[in-house]
């Protein structure tokens, strides 16, 4: 939140020593528990785009030629881009509660009409919102530093590109629900890609910059995709289909979360054979960004979750990665990880032999490619939700990811 640097013009203006200033600036917000920390953040971004639309309001009425112009509507429409946590790229049910507790507070003030990000909710648009939130290193002045959960959120004028207000907040609680999102739960890679990066950076985008091109610059296609996310979230997923398939069509939309969503659907309509040319085309988009491929396991087990429908799906998986690779020069790190439950010894061992799993399903039917292959366990090291709650909240902390690296040079 911006609280301190507000304290610091008052006491500026007060006469108060340069040195207490500095220290008010200085000090990092203390967490909140979550509803309290989002309410602060959406008043805080609901203050400062009062102030951005009252300067926009100035300006047009020193423009103005006559007396029918220079006037705003009463209410400023606001696009929300689907909240994600800025780690996995997924949307996750608590950043879900985040984006409509900061929406309907907002909504709230009678000063702003919010929508879901559509591209037909885009085109009367004033502001687009972008909300992240992650585990993140919390620190302060002479305290260890500590595991937070982080929420970051900004607006963006969508006129002009500009960020017009950008707020965040520490979370005290330690559990928060990251169950992922219908279309994430089974969903065979993570969507880390350029265009999550640049969302990211947009949502940490201080006022005044521009918003990052990489996302914004697609953002109609960005919509599409969140409009045929949201027909999954409700379980239409012919519709969702025909939207994704839309989507993939165009220049811009042949990313990771559109042949996800396409992956996605393909498995819930029973079509495996169009679910396993997405996934190849997914190897094939994934495999400049790091392909992130994601295989989840029971808890404290190098068995994978108890999932029939998952289990046939891994082995399309491995099948295709190994395929792929088989003409590919490239190298794979198979990377495991543990929730945080359990000694570090142990965590590191376990995290090794699932990585382990996932390499002798791939070499064994594709024994060309072992030397190519290297496995690394991380432990906790790495955690995404660091709950340990080992339900399935916490599911993606026990997961092997399967990363394109280049191949060490002999």
């Amino acid at each position: 939140m911006r609280l301190s640097r507000v304290l610091l013009v008052i006491l500026a203006m007060g006469g108060i020593g340069a040195g207490v200033a500095y220290y008010l600036m200085s000090q990092v917000p203390e967490p909140q528990h979550l509803e309290k920390a989002v309410r602060l953040l959406a008043n805080d971004l609901r203050a400062q785009l009062d102030r951005h639309r009252k300067g926009l309001l100035q300006s047009l009425r020193q423009d103005k030629k006559d007396e029918t112009t220079g006037m705003l509507p009463d209410a400023a429409a606001i696009a929300v881009v689907p909240f994600v946590d800025a780690d996995s790229g997924e949307v996750v049910k608590v950043s879900k509660n985040v984006e409509q507790l900061v929406s309907g507070w907002l909504v709230d003030s009678g000063a702003f009409r919010v929508s879901t990000l559509t591209p037909d909710n885009l085109v009367g648009a004033e502001y687009v919102l972008f909300g992240v939130m992650l585990l993140d290193d919390y620190r302060r002045k002479g305290q260890p530093t500590e595991r937070r959960y982080h929420i970051i959120v900004s607006a963006v004028e969508h006129k002009t590109r500009t960020v017009a207000a950008q707020s965040e907040a520490w979370i005290a609680e330690s559990d928060l629900d990251y169950t992922p999102a219908p279309m994430y739960r089974d969903s065979p890679m993570f969507p880390r890609d350029p265009r999550l990066a640049s969302m990211v950076a947009i949502a940490r985008s201080a006022p005044g910059k521009q918003a990052d091109r990489e996302y914004y610059d697609s953002l109609d296609t960005n919509a599409l995709i969140a409009e045929a996310e949201s027909y999954f979230d409700i379980a239409d997923y012919a519709h969702a289909r025909t939207l994704f398939r839309r989507v993939t069509s165009r220049k811009d939309g042949q990313v990771l979360r559109a042949y996800l969503g396409l992956y996605r659907t393909d498995v819930e309509l029973h079509d495996l054979i169009a679910a396993e040319v997405a996934f190849r085309e997914l190897v094939g988009v994934g495999a400049d960004s790091g392909l992130n491929t994601k295989f989840l396991f029971g808890v404290n087990s190098t068995d994978f979750v108890a999932s029939p429908l998952l289990r046939t799906q891994y082995d399309m998986w491995t099948r295709q990665i190994g395929t792929y690779f088989s003409k590919d020069p490239r190298c794979i790190d198979i990377i495991g990880h543990s929730s945080k439950t359990g000694t570090d010894e142990h965590n590191q061992a376990l995290s090794l032999a699932r990585a382990n799993v996932i390499r002798d399903k791939i070499v064994s039917a594709f024994p060309a490619i072992a030397k190519k292959v290297r496995t690394e366990g991380r432990g906790a090291a790495e955690n995404i939700v660091g709950s340990g709650t080992d339900d399935e909240r916490d599911a993606l902390d026990r997961r092997v990811e399967v990363l394109i690296v280049d191949c060490p040079k002999s």
